[in-house]
């Protein structure tokens, strides 16, 4: 009887182990298949591999002009009356649609209109040209081939809204691309195409309802529809394209005279940056600008121009109508510094010059007080003001309040690595009468 029980004992614990492990194996099977589910439901709700390139777009460096990354630039391959309509019916509102979100809206019809000698001046002193005359159509088709002829991968030939791509990851899907880098041998543009007609062929109907009668239930109160006109039509289709277009755009400052806050300048000098933001905006905004000229009309190249310090501390670019470039004494001192010394200097280093740039503020100035101008030397040199970043946005607002930052950025104080500050105009073409360099 022992032995009985016993292998009934011992058959029990086998068929438990059996039981055990099927148990197991099913739980393994079902979080298996459980597993596998949930990787198909994953990957039909992940959308297929993207190609990035095809909403950008390689153009050369052949371009005529130099890309801004606060521009948005239409362009299209001929005219399109129902779209352009659009444009020149509501083109304030879009100037400032896409101003509020710190870009330009580039329209060549538009900012070619005026274009006088004022603002030929600007970008091309010392320079008499005259721009041929063109119709509207032939702005159109100029400005869209100098993009298309210069494109080194494939272009919609629709309407599109470009925008430079100053700092991309984009570069690298585009052959002989660099990653993370500014351009490479290359511009990157993104673009977005816009209609060409109305989405829907049959007008849409706006509705109203009529005064009701006193007797009249609310369900029974008339509704009349009332065709859109043409030019509703057009704003209704076309407005929320472009805000879902801008709320995909970053905001950039586009124009800036300094690194940092400009926080100890006197008010005649809040009111000179004042002055020059206003101004070069202002024919920013007109369309004085590379893009306009060089894109539309054969134009010289700008040579640039000599550089004439007179006796008394003033300085001119005699060939270009030997305009003053006018400032104060501080940024004259730090310009005829940077001037003596092409090798470059950091503001860092400025405190060790202390002896030479008082040398020229004595020179320079008619102060008497030794220890004010002891002070704003110091400070020049002092990393935490802001005094020498102040100055250089002096010096650089100079200049743009005469011309264009294209025409005179050699001569302006620029970083050139390590973090040194160099005035890169050619030595060859500076005049001195002072005796200083």
């Amino acid at each position: 009887m022992c032995i009985i029980k016993e292998l009934k004992k011992r058959k029990e614990k086998r068929l438990e182990k059996i039981r055990i492990e099927k148990e197991e194996q099913e739980r393994r099977r079902k979080e298996i298949h459980e597993t596998l589910k949930a990787m198909q439901t994953k990957a039909a709700q992940t959308p297929p591999p993207v190609d990035e390139t095809k909403y950008y777009v390689a153009i050369s460096k052949a371009l005529p002009f130099e890309p801004q990354d606060d521009e948005i630039i239409f362009i299209e391959p001929e005219e399109n009356p129902w779209l352009e309509a659009f444009i020149e019916e509501y083109y304030d509102d879009i100037v400032e649609l896409f101003r509020s979100r710190k870009m330009r809206f580039v329209y060549m019809p538009r900012m070619i209109q005026g274009l006088n000698q004022e603002r030929l001046d600007y970008n091309y002193p010392g320079m008499s040209f005259q721009p041929q005359s063109l119709t509207n159509a032939e702005v159109v088709k100029r400005f869209y081939l100098t993009f298309f002829d210069n494109a080194l991968s494939p272009m919609p030939r629709t309407p599109l809204l470009l925008r430079f791509k100053r700092f991309n990851t984009y570069n690298k899907k585009f052959p002989g691309g660099n990653p993370g880098s500014e351009v490479g041998e290359f511009y990157v543009f993104s673009h977005f195409s816009l209609p060409t007609e109305p989405s829907r062929k049959q007008t849409r109907q706006a509705t109203y309802k009529e005064d009701v009668r006193k007797e009249e239930t609310i369900a029974s109160s008339a509704v009349e529809t009332k065709p859109l006109s043409d030019s509703e039509e057009r704003r209704d289709e076309l407005v929320p394209i472009l805000r879902d277009y801008l709320s995909n755009v970053g905001e950039n400052i586009y124009f800036s005279l300094g690194p940092k806050p400009l926080s100890t300048l006197t008010a005649e000098e809040h009111q000179l940056i004042e002055e020059i933001n206003e101004r070069v905006e202002k024919l920013r905004n007109k369309g004085v600008s590379e893009m306009v000229i060089k894109s539309l009309f054969d134009v010289p190249k700008v040579q640039a121009s000599h550089l004439r310090i007179s006796n008394d501390f003033r300085f001119y670019l005699t060939d270009y109508d030997n305009r003053e470039v006018k400032m104060s004494v501080l940024p004259k001192v730090l310009y005829l510094f940077y001037l003596k010394h092409p090798e470059g200097v950091t503001f860092k280093d400025l405190s060790r010059h202390k002896k030479e740039l008082m040398g020229y503020y004595k020179q320079i100035s008619n102060r008497v007080d030794l220890q004010k101008m002891e002070l704003s030397i110091k400070n020049l040199g002092n990393s935490e003001s802001n005094s020498v970043y102040e100055k250089c946005s002096l010096i650089r607002a100079a200049f743009l309040r005469e011309f264009d930052e294209s025409v005179v950025d050699d001569f302006l104080v620029k970083e050139l690595g390590e973090h040194k500050r160099v005035v890169k105009v050619n030595r060859d073409l500076i005049v001195d009468e002072t005796g200083i360099l």
